[in-house]
């Protein structure tokens, strides 16, 4: 399977002025910080900023809806459109701690239904060095269309992926789980 086949991408999909409207909304409108218990059983190092969709809705409909249609139509899935409670997760990376996210499959606990893809929004606001996207597919991949202000990625959950650790600066992603009906 090609890597194409396990992942979409958007390249620049927000402009830099779009990017700075989002994370200043973020950063005065989340709701609170995951705690470290809830950051994938230890296998982050990051700052993690919640808020909910109702919240960021006008700022994300467009990339949301691309998102929910290349889901359907280029994965075959059969998602939900998000609810106005889901939560959206701000990942704050810095290099003061070599910050990254060790290899992770994005899953759901419920029995009701699944995450069906990861939508990822490189939504830093300065240049950093490190902090690549990586999956792994017979061997690592590096996703480096994700390392462009404004990128979008949307990956097949169950796909094993990472973030190496930043080693310059602060790189800020954005991410929204697109859900849907149980995988059969």
């Amino acid at each position: 399977m090609a890597s194409r086949d396990l992942l979409w991408i958007w390249d620049k999909f927000f402009t830099k002025e779009q990017i700075n409207t989002i994370v200043d909304f973020i950063e005065k409108e989340y709701i609170g910080l995951e705690e470290p218990y809830l950051q994938a059983n230890g296998k982050q190092v990051s700052n993690v900023k919640v808020i909910p969709y109702r919240k960021v809705k006008s700022l994300l409909t467009e990339v949301v809806d691309a998102a929910l249609s290349a889901a359907n139509i280029h994965f075959g899935y059969q998602t939900f459109n998000p609810s106005l409670d889901d939560n959206l997760i701000l990942n704050i990376y810095t290099s003061d701690n070599k910050d990254n996210y060790a290899w992770h499959s994005d899953v759901s606990m419920s029995e009701l239904y699944d995450i069906k893809c990861t939508l990822l929004i490189n939504a830093s606001t300065d240049e950093y060095e490190g902090g690549e996207l990586k999956i792994f597919n017979a061997g690592e991949i590096g996703v480096n269309s994700l390392d462009t202000m404004g990128s979008v990625v949307l990956l097949k959950s169950y796909v094993n992926h990472k973030v190496e650790p930043v080693t310059k600066g602060i790189r800020k992603s954005l991410v929204m789980f697109i859900t849907g009906t149980k995988f059969q």
